[in-house]
């Protein structure tokens, strides 16, 4: 049996694994992305704006963790080609608007947020993200096809003989290689479920409790994953984003920090994330865990 015929389906199974492990929508990525759009829908409504604001370098900290070219594997095909330059674009124009507020460019940045197609990319984005299944609600999008191109390799040279041990050796090498292949494939499927399960957001209405700075307010959670919460929240707050905040939920203060906050609303992300069954118990329940 030749080693060559016999390492064949070792290697296409190698090829098709980086396509396997990509197979899920990064969530993190599309969410740094809606924490940008949030920051620069704060910084439009000030008159001057500051380098050393709070919005200012939450949004320069952002931007860092936004790689452009990242967008056309995240989407896992859930967008359109359309779509996808769309998105690069605003992250390039993010990436920009990092760099003149770094450099206290008041010009540019005051023209960026006077653009005329400023709240036209600000709307198109909020209606954009939903669409990862990230959140609740989840259209199903259009898929973009990729394609991937082999080359083969031609190798020339003197018949070579095998011997007995030279086709056992290589039957072990191509054994090991297929098992450690398939565990890490299985390895990076079941980190994949369980950092989407994490990250799903539940619609829910739960009644409790916020704490921040000694005094102890009213507000909803609206929705609920294992890593945070979105709520709703009195606007006389002067929490800022990255404030130190705790959550009262199961008869316990959950630490957790402030990760965008507008009028109404307010991202929550735990310091240490809630386990996925408490998660659907509160989903299916709808308690009210701090009466």
């Amino acid at each position: 049996m030749s080693f060559v015929r016999l390492l064949k389906p070792l290697v296409i199974f190698a090829i098709l694994l980086p396509l396997t492990a990509a197979a899920d929508v990064n969530c993190s990525f599309f969410e740094a992305i809606e924490r940008v759009q949030f920051a620069q829908d704060r910084l439009s409504t000030i008159d001057r704006i500051r380098t050393t604001s709070k919005d200012s370098k939450f949004l320069i900290g952002e931007v860092k963790r936004l790689d452009p070219n990242q967008i056309a594997v995240a989407h896992t095909g859930e967008l359109s080609t359309t779509e996808i330059e769309f998105l690069v674009s605003y992250v390039e124009a993010a990436r920009q608007l990092s760099r003149d507020l770094a450099l206290a460019n008041s010009a540019a940045t005051s023209a960026y947020f006077e653009d005329p197609n400023f709240r036209m990319r600000q709307y198109k984005v909020a209606n954009l993200l939903p669409r990862l299944n990230c959140d609740t609600f989840s259209p199903v999008g259009s898929v973009a096809g990729t394609q991937r191109n082999l080359r083969s390799v031609n190798q020339t040279g003197a018949d070579k003989k095998f011997t007995i041990v030279n086709v056992g050796a290589g039957l072990a090498i191509a054994l090991i290689l297929t098992i450690v292949a398939m565990l890490t494939s299985r390895l990076i499927s079941a980190r994949q479920v369980l950092n989407r399960r994490r990250s799903r957001r539940f619609n829910i209405q739960i009644d409790t409790k916020l704490q921040s700075n000694g005094t102890a307010r009213d507000l909803r959670i609206l929705d609920l994953s294992c890593n945070g919460a979105k709520i709703q929240i009195a606007s006389e707050t002067s929490d800022d984003v990255g404030c130190e905040v705790q959550l009262w939920i199961d008869n316990r203060w959950l630490p957790s920090k402030i990760s965008w906050h507008n009028m109404h609303y307010m991202g929550l992300n735990f310091n240490d994330p809630l386990s996925i069954a408490f998660v659907r118990a509160c989903v299916s329940q709808q308690r009210r865990p701090w009466r």
